[in-house]
């Protein structure tokens, strides 16, 4: 690959080390409303004495600059630009490099998101709105920008006057504000996080984050989607965004067979307006980001894109006289849990050892089969006991029970388990303990709707206990985390 080394501001290229991709760090940024205000290839391949000079004096420089300053404090010796290490002027170089661009930031050791003009942190005006609106989080290939790297930081720049400098302000690194940004862009924060592969999320959510995202030229819509999808395709500008997003869908279909590709929703067509089955522009999807699709789950037929249209085979309920309706294999989360065939409960974050709870012992539902599932680490579970209960889908039932216990041999335990809702996990917290079989703990088995905010309260002892739930499509179940007392 090409990079800019940060210490000569001369291009160069760059190897893998034996199976080791090379080390470099990577800039996200938003490109300059006039592309001669840029710092394209051309400047930087062809330069002399005279001409950095000229293009030192270009608006983008100071972002230039500034990357590599920061790429050098931070010891490394190159970085990856897109404005200025891909020669736009060659077809053949731009669609290859489009088409690596997710491995690109994937692979690279840090990725500085800049954020030209944000008011820095101690500026004293709304940084959160400003950030919330600023164009590095709304444009389409800041998606895979903050999902692929697994570092990346934010930064700002210093505003002398009118005139921008090369020296940056930090601001945050990714992991400090995932739940902020996953809130600005609706992209799942185990995804932003590198906790969950992105290919887990249904194709009709990973449609839905760039639905409200707008580009220069229509074809880069589609075209900045392809590293979500994992697949590729040659660049065709010039045949406009529909047939590029169309093809990029013809692309998925070949090595997919979620289904939520076709529940996109056309929210401006007219009463008995005919479309395809394929959505024409991504703006279809943006209420697709609760979809989640079903695989292995039942035998489904592939389907495919022929020259005569779709070849899919879909079960068919009868409306009405000539009237069917066709069900896609997937679901939204309101109707999810009930669906899902299996529901677990999952051991996540013990009490903070401060307190002085130890867990003594565990009993429950064991699920038939952990294949597939992620046990996260929970070293506060001694070595044997298990750490993963099946959830009933019944009213009232119970999971599992915790008991903890303190050096003074005081106890508490824990009934966790199904409620009226049978989608939550219901609590039940019992001030010491009595020696009894799970049948009998069944029997006794009074439980609360769980509450993130209002702890329960022993007397001596005030109980938190939080609970999240996440969708595996991997193995289509619904798994709630349990985050133990504190």
């Amino acid at each position: 690959m090409r990079v800019l080394n940060v210490h000569t501001l001369r291009l160069e290229e760059l190897y893998p080390v034996g199976d080791s991709p090379p080390t470099y760090a990577i800039l996200s940024h938003r490109w300059e409303k006039d592309i001669r205000d840029e710092v394209l290839y051309e400047d930087v391949a062809n330069a002399t004495n005279i001409d950095t000079q000229k293009w030192r004096q270009k608006r983008g420089f100071a972002k230039v600059d500034g990357a590599c300053k920061q790429a050098a404090k931070d010891g490394y010796d190159h970085i990856w630009i897109d404005s200025c290490c891909i020669n736009q002027n060659s077809s053949a170089e731009l669609s290859e490099s489009i088409n690596s661009m997710y491995r690109f930031y994937q692979e690279a050791q840090v990725c500085y998101a800049f954020l030209a003009g944000l008011p820095p942190p101690n500026a004293g005006l709304d940084t959160d709105e400003s950030f919330e609106r600023h164009d590095c989080v709304h444009v389409p290939k800041a998606t895979q920008e903050l999902i692929a790297p697994a570092t990346v930081l934010f930064f700002t720049d210093e505003l002398v006057g009118q005139s921008r400098t090369t020296h940056w302000i930090y601001i945050a690194d990714k992991a400090s504000i995932c739940e902020k940004l996953s809130a600005i862009t609706n992209i799942d924060a185990p995804i932003l996080k590198n906790e969950q592969p992105v290919g887990q999320a249904s194709v009709a959510k990973r449609m839905s984050w760039a639905a409200k995202r707008v580009t220069t030229k229509p074809e880069d819509h589609a075209y900045s989607l392809m590293g979500l999808f994992d697949v590729n395709m040659p660049m065709i500008y010039g045949e406009g965004g529909t047939k590029a997003f169309l093809r990029l869908q013809e692309e998925i279909i070949k090595v997919s067979s979620d289904q939520s590709i076709f529940a996109w929703r056309d929210s401006t067509a007219t009463p008995g307006a005919r479309t395809g089955v394929l959505a024409t522009s991504p703006k279809m999807c943006k209420d697709c980001g609760g979809f989640f699709g079903y695989y292995d789950w039942d035998r489904v037929e592939p389907f495919s894109k022929t020259n005569r249209g779709l070849q899919i085979t879909l079960p068919l309920r009868l409306v009405k006289t000539d009237t069917f309706v066709a069900a896609l294999n997937c679901s939204q989360p309101t109707l999810a849990p009930m669906i899902c065939p299996d529901h677990i409960l999952q051991l996540r974050k013990g009490p903070d050892p401060k307190v002085g709870w130890t867990l003594h012992g565990v009993m429950g539902l064991r699920i038939a089969s952990q294949e597939g599932l992620k046990l996260h680490d929970s070293n506060w579970v001694p070595k044997g006991l298990p750490r993963a209960f099946q959830l009933p889908k019944e009213q009232w039932r119970l999971a599992a029970v915790l008991v903890f216990t303190r050096p003074n041999q005081t106890r508490i335990t824990i009934l966790l388990g199904s409620g009226i809702n049978v989608e939550n996990v219901s609590i039940q917290i019992v001030d010491g303990y009595r020696d009894l079989t799970f049948g009998e703990w069944q029997e006794r088995f009074q439980p609360e709707a769980h509450s993130r905010t209002n702890p329960w309260n022993l007397g001596r002892e005030l109980v938190y206990i939080n609970v999240n739930w996440q969708y595996l499509t991997e193995n289509e179940c619904l798994k709630q985390k349990a985050l133990t007392p504190t």
